[in-house]
């Protein structure tokens, strides 16, 4: 993996848009996980 140099905004941007990925991941569980198959 290349090493990027970021700027601190770049860098909260980043995580920002890394959590809600994970939180759009999490919603993605709940929603399969309840949802009744068949």
């Amino acid at each position: 993996m290349r090493y990027v140099r970021v700027s601190p905004n770049d860098k909260q941007a980043l995580k920002t848009y890394i959590s809600d990925l994970a939180r759009i991941d999490q919603d993605n569980l709940a929603a399969l996980s309840s949802t009744p198959t068949g």
